[in-house]
């Protein structure tokens, strides 16, 4: 789906997402975290969708946009460090893996990177797309 779009989802949520989180003060860590809730929010994973069932990917989904909310209320991010442990046990425990929104996370920070370098070179990543 991406190369179809042009990357959409991780231009315009993983990266957005992991940008603003960086400008609010948050350590790239959780600004990478908060930018793969996002995605699992918007978008349900497909890896989870083709393992499980689509009803699972919107289920999960659902539980982001519930850290979403609660994260942004209660900032810094890693103040939600022992919920987002918790969450995570349990979706091993399901054999649940969001693969599709780590990847697509692992791009968005892949992109940051670039911008910096870029940048210090004063080139500019839009430019170069």
């Amino acid at each position: 789906m991406q190369y179809v779009n042009n990357y959409q989802q991780v231009w315009d949520i993983g990266y957005k997402e992991l940008t603003e989180a960086l400008k609010c003060g948050e350590k790239v860590e959780w600004a990478a975290t908060f930018a793969y809730l996002y995605l699992l929010a918007r978008v349900p994973d497909t890896l989870i969708i083709r393992k499980q069932s689509r009803h699972i990917a919107q289920t999960v989904a659902q539980k982001a946009q519930l850290f979403i909310l609660k994260m942004n209320k209660n900032r810094p991010l890693s103040n939600s460090t022992a919920e987002l442990t918790v969450w995570d046990h349990e979706l091993k425990r399901h054999a649940i893996n969001p693969g599709t929104s780590a990847d697509m996370t692992a791009a968005a920070l892949l992109l940051f990177a670039f911008e910096q370098a870029f940048d210090s070179n004063r080139i500019s990543v839009a430019r170069c797309l």
